[in-house]
């Protein structure tokens, strides 16, 4: 079975090269970094570009069970979305298997308001 791995960090450094000329900051640059290579770890042998929607949600599914919340959970779809859509811009992949993956919605909770002390 022939390896992926390196083929998988070459489209990753070139997305890493294409935040540089878009001038993303270098702390999204490092966490999508970070993010990517969890993702190859997680895909091993098994190439990028060959990846379906169940294939995401057992990703997503690894890092929750790793103790993720579901905040960073959603993160981490957002960041393979946008990899993928710049896989997608550039041709290597004819569509974009995170937007085909739904996950249950960060709700933020607002404190009550408070109100006059009496």
């Amino acid at each position: 079975m022939r390896s992926f791995a390196r083929h998988n960090r070459q489209l990753a450094k070139r997305y890493d090269d294409w935040m540089a000329a878009l001038h993303y900051a270098q702390n999204t640059k490092a966490y999508y970094r970070k993010v990517l290579g969890k993702f190859n770890q997680f895909l091993g042998k098994r190439s990028t570009t060959a990846v379906t929607y169940a294939e995401i949600r057992q990703f997503l599914t690894h890092i929750s069970e790793s103790g993720a919340t579901l905040e960073t959970t959603y993160r981490y779809l957002g960041v393979l979305r946008r990899f993928y859509d710049f896989l997608n811009l550039g041709g290597v992949v004819s569509y974009v298997p995170p937007r085909l993956v739904r996950i249950k919605r960060v709700r933020r909770t607002d404190l009550p308001w408070l109100s006059p002390s009496t």
